[in-house]
């Protein structure tokens, strides 16, 4: 039998699989690049989705930035779980909840897939930090204070 190996990102949660511990900086864009998230409503829509996977358990937030048209997102995996049904999840849920507040009931918001990037040193995570922080000051250049980018550096 041959056994063919999925990329990290495409493979799937067995029953005893999990990546607890784990940490990773994860990127996802918005479809065509719109800028979904351009507006409060929908970023507000979007972190109570990250918000929602920390209460269950299943994910620490070490940062993110949202920006009108992607999301950074620095994560650390817990319990059973592996980042791609943690990231199909938050993709699934912020897509019904952007859709509930805005009125709307088809509208796509993600892009397929996502980007991923295992972190096994502090170092790396560190500077992964940096990364995110100047992703969002690089964000905000032009843009009015009214909260552009969505940005935390460390999330408790």
């Amino acid at each position: 039998m041959i056994r063919i190996e999925l990329p990290r990102g495409l493979r799937r949660c067995g029953p005893r699989e999990s990546d607890s511990g784990t940490v990773y900086h994860i990127r996802t864009s918005t479809f065509h690049g719109q800028p979904t998230f351009g507006d409060m409503t929908s970023v507000d829509a979007l972190i109570s989705c990250l918000r929602s996977l920390e209460v269950g358990g299943e994910v620490e937030t070490l940062a993110f930035v949202i920006l009108p048209d992607h999301l950074h997102w620095l994560v650390r995996l817990s319990g059973d779980t592996c980042v791609d049904a943690v990231t199909r999840s938050l993709k699934r849920d912020s897509t019904l909840a952007v859709n509930r507040r805005l009125g709307c009931t088809r509208m796509t918001v993600w892009e397929p897939g996502y980007i991923e990037r295992l972190l096994t040193e502090p170092e790396e995570i560190r500077m992964v930090k940096r990364y995110i922080a100047a992703n969002a000051a690089h964000g905000a250049v032009g843009l009015p204070r009214s909260g552009y980018p969505i940005w935390e550096p460390g999330c408790p």
